[in-house]
Parts: structure tokens; sequence; C-alpha cells
């Protein structure tokens, strides 16, 4: 796993001539947490309401996601969308909530060298998974062969042997676990789908894929801002505060209502600010 950052692209744009809405006519309440990726409304992710856990170890399940658009201080940015399948640390209606984590074992030898693909013991839908993983190094003597170890049950055992020992870096990785096969595109104008490796790991014996979006220096969240109108109809693109870059970034996010009146026109609500008011 990388310690990159990928940014989302994201293009100027004149903020438009729409009539803005006035705070006093928004209604805002707070739902779920979300988890996003680089490139920047929900929900084209896999959420655990329609996706069993299988679909995520054998084949014919691969899916494409697609980079959505959405609104940064009146300019369109781009991000992935991979539902809401995180846990929450914390009050739920916070929006400075906190994302778990789970651990993801990476192996190496004494000299530094990778001793096999990356162990997971969590899928998506399954009680303690999260797209954000802390990382136990593993280091393995020369009687591990690569590949050998294949689940947490081998750690353990290759530990109680004395052929490994288990660290924990303090690192947090942005890896969300896809179905095998599956592919990114990025619909945006900097079309940076390639530069985010897609990695094979292991869980429970078998391989797994997730997607490599680099590290992550905390388990902050932030709102993403859901615009729709009285009668439940989208009123426009989401609202970011921050991109990647930006001081306060988190790529998990806590998700923010915002009503208007049905009267309102579709993406005229293009930035925070016209609604941080509230």
């Amino acid at each position: 796993m990388g310690d990159r950052n990928v940014c989302p692209s994201y293009l100027d744009r004149p903020t438009p001539s729409h009539p803005s809405v006035h705070p006093s006519a928004l209604s805002i309440s707070l739902t779920s947490l979300v988890s996003t990726f680089r490139p920047n409304s929900t929900v084209t992710g896999q959420s655990c309401d329609n996706v069993a856990t299988d679909n995520y170890i054998t084949d014919g399940n691969d899916r494409t996601y697609p980079s959505e658009p959405g609104f940064y201080q009146n300019r369109n940015t781009w991000y992935w969308n991979f539902g809401p399948r995180n846990p929450a640390v914390g009050p739920t209606n916070d929006p400075g909530s906190v994302v778990g984590t789970a651990p993801i074992w990476v192996l190496v030898r004494e000299n530094g060298d990778a001793a096999g693909n990356n162990i997971i013991n969590v899928l998506p839908c399954e009680d303690g998974y999260s797209d954000l993983w802390q990382v136990m190094q593993v280091t393995v003597d020369d009687s591990i062969e690569e590949n050998a170890l294949t689940s947490r049950e081998d750690i353990d055992a290759a530990v109680e042997a004395g052929n490994a020992t288990v660290e924990d870096t303090g690192n947090l990785v942005n890896c969300p676990v896809v179905p095998l096969g599956s592919t990114l595109v990025d619909v945006s104008p900097a079309d940076r789908a390639g530069d985010i490796p897609a990695v094979t790991g292991w869980y429970q014996g078998v391989q797994v894929l997730y997607f490599d979006f680099g590290a992550v220096t905390s388990t902050d969240t932030e709102p993403v801002w859901i615009v729709t109108t009285e009668d439940g109809t989208s009123a426009g693109l989401n609202l970011l505060d921050h991109i990647p870059g930006d001081e306060g970034y988190t790529p998990f996010w806590q998700v923010v209502n915002v009503t208007v009146p049905n009267d309102t026109e579709e993406d005229s609500v293009t930035a925070v600010a016209m609604i941080a008011s509230k």
C-alpha cells in the first residue's frame, strides 16, 4: 500500500446566476456516515442492504465504480463513493464523529521485503468492517514462504511458533474492499482512475480485491451536504467544504440532509457558504 494521496480534479466554474436560497428556507438534518475516496450524492456505492458478503469473494460479481460530480465553493469536483458501510464511533448525529478502523496485516521479511499479500479478517457488511484500515506489520522469518500465510489464524500460529512478530504501526490506509474484478472509472477531465492501484489480498484463505487510495492521517469525519426539495426530489449535486489538500479534509463523510423549497432551481446551491449560516 502506498503512502501517496491522489487528489480529485476540479474545474473552475463561475458562480451560477441562479437565485440563492436564503438560509431561513432550509431544513437540515444528519443521517448516516458514508465513505468516499479520491479524485468528489450519495449512493452509487454498495450498502449492506443489498449486497451479500459472499459477493466479495466469488467471481462474477464485479462492478464498475464511476466517479461522481459535486460542488466545492461554486466549482465542480469529483469523487468515488462506496456507500454507507463504515462504523461511526461516537454520536451518530454528530458531524464530528470519528470512523472506526479494522486491522490489515502487512507481511514483510526482516530485511523489509514483502512476504506475501496483505491479510484482512472482515469483509464489507460483516461486524467490524471498515474501509479505513489500521496497518499491522507482520515480520516473518525465512521459514515462512511467500503467501504461506493467508488468514489471521495463520498469523497467530506463526507468532505462537516463534516464526513471526506483529507490530501496530499506527498508520491508517484508505482501502475499500470491492468484488473481485471490479474497476474504477473517472469521468472527470483528469481521468485519474489509472492512478489508483487495485490490490489483491487475503481473507480467511481466499483472495479479495481492494482499491488502495493511500494513507489517511486521522479517523475524523466531515459533513457532505445532500440537497433535496420538500417533495424529496434532488435539487442538485452534493456540496463539499474541503477537497484533498485542504486543511480538515477527510474521505469519510457524515451525511447532512438539506431541504429547500420545491421551486428552487436545480444546481442553484453550489457552495456550503450558502447554507452554513443555518
